[in-house]
């Protein structure tokens, strides 16, 4: 646990992060690794079509994000039935831990690491 709190500092300081926003993420990773929600197969399956329509979606944005407000659904932005939009937070959770995308107040977009890893994937 020493080895860890110091990590924490080492990156907060460095990266000029607070401290408790780099514990969340650290929390909603291990959430996402160890699989705390345990979904069965087909719902898995379902997760991850869900995440391959938020990167398709966000790489055809400009500058690879949504400004967002009120109005937006995202079942309309992302294209998503009743049953994917049961399962989106979980799928969004999963691509913030793996840092593909992120969320702010009135935004969601890829991060550089995103943008990346599915440019990759698509030339491929």
């Amino acid at each position: 646990m020493d080895k860890l709190d110091r990590k924490i500092r080492e990156i907060s300081e460095h990266k000029n992060i607070q401290q408790e926003k780099i514990k969340q993420g650290i929390l909603e990773h291990l959430e996402v690794k160890y699989n705390l929600k345990d979904h069965h197969e087909e719902d898995q399956h379902i997760i991850k079509g869900i995440q391959k329509k938020i990167i398709s979606a966000l790489l055809q944005e400009p500058d690879q994000k949504k400004q967002l407000n009120q109005t937006i659904k995202y079942n309309d932005v992302f294209d998503l039935d009743r049953i994917e939009m049961s399962l989106l937070n979980d799928a969004w959770n999963e691509l913030e831990a793996r840092n593909e995308v992120y969320a702010e107040a009135y935004e969601i977009g890829l991060t550089d690491s995103g943008i990346r890893k599915h440019r990759r994937e698509i030339i491929v």
